[in-house]
């Protein structure tokens, strides 16, 4: 683990109850998010990398200070930010693929290590390393999702094949390949279409013999 010396270790204030666990980390979370996403065109002699370093060092300044009881920013609590933070960036898995995750579990441990280096200085843009190198795996599969995206609605649906589709993300894995996520995003969108069809239905059957309904 990265170790510091001559400052005072940031200890995570939180409820004794676990269940402040959860929201902790989506405020973690958000909160890098947020410095991922905010990275506007600087302005001269500005790196926005360190605007975004200060952010989540006041993150974790606001989260130090307040009146709770502590808990240590340790490899447990970076495994459970680095999955918090992969839930946000893909919650339904259909984004990003299996070899992603796996490149990626090498930062798993070191989200502790890049926060105190945040709290050790705020002048230091490498101390969010692994969230920038996660974010441009991320952008870059969701630039091919939208890509698949469009040439599946380029071309006629098949509805005459029967098919199912697992809409619930605890039951499925990351896709394993290219070929299997745009499959998932076929199935996904082919289902998106027959229920907005069925929904038009209904409500045609609803409406029907009224004068105004078209």
């Amino acid at each position: 683990d990265y170790k510091v010396t001559g400052v005072q270790t940031c200890a995570l204030p939180i409820f004794m109850s676990k269940k402040f666990i959860p929201v902790l980390l989506v405020l973690i979370s958000a909160a890098l998010l947020f410095t991922l996403r905010s990275e506007g065109k600087p302005e001269k002699g500005d790196d926005p990398r360190l605007k975004n370093v200060k952010i989540l060092r006041n993150v974790c300044v606001l989260l130090r200070d307040g009146h709770y009881s502590p808990k240590a920013y340790d490899n447990d609590f970076s495994k459970q930010v680095f999955k918090t933070f992969l839930e946000k960036l893909d919650d339904d898995k259909s984004i990003l693929l299996k070899s992603d995750i796996k490149s990626l579990q090498k930062y798993e441990t070191q989200i502790d290590d890049e926060i105190r280096k945040s709290m050790e200085s705020e002048l230091n843009p490498g101390s969010l390393q692994s969230f920038y190198d996660i974010n441009d795996v991320y952008l870059k599969r969701l630039t091919e999702v939208m890509d698949i995206y469009k040439k599946i609605l380029d071309k006629p649906m098949d509805f005459s094949s029967n098919e199912s589709v697992q809409l619930d993300a605890d039951k499925v894995d990351f896709p394993a390949t290219v070929a299997d996520r745009y499959d998932v995003w076929r199935k996904k969108l082919k289902y998106a279409v027959l229920v907005k069809f069925v929904d038009a239905q209904d409500e045609r059957a609803k409406n029907a013999g009224k004068p105004d309904y078209i």
